[in-house]
């Protein structure tokens, strides 16, 4: 409600004090060009300008990546350096105003001293031999991929491409730095990850990690898109306070937010598929390349997910899939809500259909003859106790009313010429991830009134993270929800824990705080033994603080699996679209949706992250494109006005959500399972339906 309402504060809300600076990045308005000066004469003249920080001003290196957060990247380009994008930070401007900020931060003055063609395309990388190396192995199952592609009874190659997309957060890249009275920071940032936020700063100003003191409100989204880019603000607001002794605040504007910041990766798939008469796949190569843009600092990871979900929901004996990493004159891309997984889904669902229109048969009866079945491996050595699409795939084809509609659909093609229909269906699988993924929760219970409150290490976005965490708690404590309220994550309440990212931070918060109230029951069980059966809630409490026991407690989780994944997802996606083909105009006229969200924490919730990450995916899908002049790579479509979300006209107008009925996750935490990115992917079958 306060966020609908616009009450919920976020970095930009925080009370403005006196003498505070605001600050604006100036920009270098070429790629792949050598800066021979940076004229910053015009920029100090104008209104409310205190001062300029260039990297000549920078005591401690410009690299503002952590080690552990990826690739050295500098936080501003120096004279005799060449830009790796246009777009890319060459110095900062700090204002009495955020309007002085950006005025003066555009009448930076550069020269360069060479100026070489951008290469803005895969296409252009493979032909400048421009690639990173890929630490990552191929993936590879069976037989050798030339053997088992010359016994198949017929082979098809075809070649598929996802762009980019930007994250269109409702809140910009924001952060906010305020000198301490020891001498540190107090560091306020609009980001999804806690620790390398702080490491970043520390770095970046010399000063222990202990002093850099991070909070995060709510963030205004996130999709990824501030897991490691939010460090080019929080560093540079951390280097102006240090230098200045002043508070500190920068709020990009979403153009400068635009050209600046990196983008979902995209993706060329080359495949070469063999198969029998009847479309029973056989083998499957596919050659995955990724736009990294100009460091893969972020685009290892997407890769590695692109690597596990190239079969999505199907069986094959023989696989090999290789990845390609390529650099570009684009900002680095970094993950955006289903990195790697939301191209892989089209790659394979696109062949899949490629191979129906070959052998001309039904895409549905090809898909659902290739479907894995329960207790089958996937190529990445993924087992599948649990796969559940032998049975939902026949029911969602029943529930959807599929053979009828397609019928329908049919008829309406042969009785219109200017407007045409298309209707598809596809199957789902998506792997979930806890490895590597630490989160921890700190419980205190206060004894005035027997209040809860939680703080834990995720970032809440929009996702409902503090809901689920606070449901948890009133569950595990036996006490109502309204007694139990959430605080902002710090780096001092959550050191060392790991970003919010991939769909499972919830649940893994929710294990935390679950954790520490098994701690805190423990203590408030030995002391309800001394009571009678009768003792309240508050009458535990009352007698823990009168015997001095701790209503405190800390939860730590860090699990760790011996495959790939600790679960995998399972749905099914049906579309039907109409498009006038003289214009190109499209509208879905009915999206119905099949998520497994095992036993769901809260469906409210869940559902509602099914809808967002769905109509995400139609913007990827359908109107959202990102243009770059081919001469200096500056990006050309840096606002809504020229860059398309999704809008109301855009949405089905009939969309049904329907959560998995008696599905259970045994291996989830109580048995639920994440619902933030794998509907997102189901929007890939809206072009499959508009291919018709």
């Amino acid at each position: 409600l306060i966020q609908a309402s616009g009450e919920a504060k976020y970095t930009d809300d925080l009370p403005i004090t006196p003498g505070m600076l605001f600050a604006a990045f100036m920009l270098a308005d070429k790629a792949n060009a050598t800066i021979a000066t940076i004229d910053v004469t015009q920029v100090l003249a104008a209104t409310g300008v205190d001062r300029v920080i260039t990297a000549a001003d920078l005591q401690f290196g410009t690299n503002f990546v952590p080690a552990m957060a990826g690739v050295a990247e500098p936080l501003f380009v120096a004279i005799g350096q060449t830009t790796d994008y246009a777009g890319q930070g060459v110095g900062l401007v700090l204002a009495d105003t955020p309007a002085h900020a950006d005025a003066a931060a555009v009448l930076v003055a550069l020269t360069y001293s060479s100026v070489k063609a951008p290469i803005l395309t895969i296409q252009q990388a493979e032909a400048a031999g421009a690639y990173f190396q890929c630490p990552l192995q191929p993936v590879q199952a069976g037989k050798p991929i030339a053997a088992a592609l010359a016994e198949s009874a017929h082979v098809l190659s075809g070649e598929i491409s996802c762009d980019s997309q930007y994250h269109l957060h409702m809140e910009t890249q924001s952060s906010q730095a305020t000198p301490t009275d020891d001498g540190g920071i107090s560091l306020h940032s609009s980001t999804q990850w806690l620790d390398v936020t702080q490491r970043s700063a520390a770095m970046m100003t010399g000063l222990p990690a202990g002093k850099v003191r991070v909070t995060i409100p709510r963030i205004g989204c996130a999709y990824g898109g501030k897991i490691t880019r939010s460090l080019m603000v929080s560093s540079a607001v951390a280097i102006a306070t240090n230098l200045t002794g002043m508070p500190v605040r920068c709020v990009l504007s979403l153009a400068t937010n635009m050209a600046m910041i990196g983008k979902r990766n995209p993706f060329l798939c080359r495949y070469s598929a063999g198969f029998a008469d009847d479309g029973q796949l056989h083998a499957v190569k596919l050659d995955y390349i990724e736009d990294c843009g100009c460091s893969p600092s972020d685009s290892i990871g997407t890769m590695s997910m692109a690597l596990t979900i190239c079969d999505n929901a199907y069986s094959c004996p023989n696989w090999l899939v290789t990845p390609y990493l390529v650099k570009t004159n684009h900002p680095t891309n970094t993950a955006c809500r289903a990195p790697g997984v939301c191209p892989a889904v089209f790659f394979i669902e696109t062949m899949m259909d490629d191979i129906a229109a070959y052998l001309k048969i039904n895409p549905e009866t090809i898909r659902g003859r290739n479907l894995y079945q329960q207790g089958q491996t996937t190529p990445y050595a993924q087992p599948l106790p649990y796969c559940s699409l032998q049975a939902i795939w026949p029911q969602a084809i029943l529930s959807m009313d599929f053979q009828s509609r397609r019928a329908a659909v049919d008829y309406f093609n042969m009785s219109n010429r200017w407007r045409k229909r298309g209707i598809s269906i596809a199957p789902q699988k998506y792997g979930l991830a806890w490895n590597a993924d630490n989160m921890s929760a700190y419980v205190a219970i206060y004894g005035h009134d027997g209040s809860v409150v939680v703080q834990h290490s995720g970032v809440e976005s929009g996702q409902g993270i503090n809901t689920k965490v606070a449901q948890v708690v009133a569950h595990a404590l036996n006490v109502p929800l309204s007694m139990v309220s959430v605080e902002l994550p710090s780096i001092f309440g959550q050191p060392n824990a790991n970003c919010t990212g991939g769909s499972v931070t919830s649940e893994l918060c929710c294990m935390a705080a679950q954790a520490a109230c098994t701690i805190l029951n423990g203590r408030l069980d030995a002391v309800r033994k001394a009571l009678p059966p009768t003792a309240t809630w508050m009458d535990v409490v009352n007698k823990c603080v009168q015997t001095f026991v701790d209503l405190s407690a800390r939860g730590w989780v860090a699990p760790t699996t011996q495959t790939v994944f600790q679960y995998n997802s399972y749905g099914v996606v049906c579309t039907e679209v109409e498009i006038d083909v003289l214009t190109g105009e499209q509208q879905i006229l009915r999206a119905d949706i099949l998520f497994d969200c095992g036993l769901s924490l809260n469906p409210a919730v869940d559902v509602g992250q099914v809808h967002g990450a769905f109509l995400m995916g139609l913007g990827y899908f359908t109107t959202e494109e990102l243009k770059y002049d081919p001469t200096t790579g500056v990006i050309l479509t840096d606002g809504t006005w020229e860059y398309k979300p999704p809008a109301v006209k855009d949405i089905p107008i009939d969309l049904r959500v329907t959560l998995l009925p008696n599905s259970p996750n045994p291996a989830g935490f109580l048995r639920s399972k994440a619902s933030g990115e794998p509907p997102l992917c189901m929007a890939a079958n809206v072009v499959l339906a508009l291919q018709y």
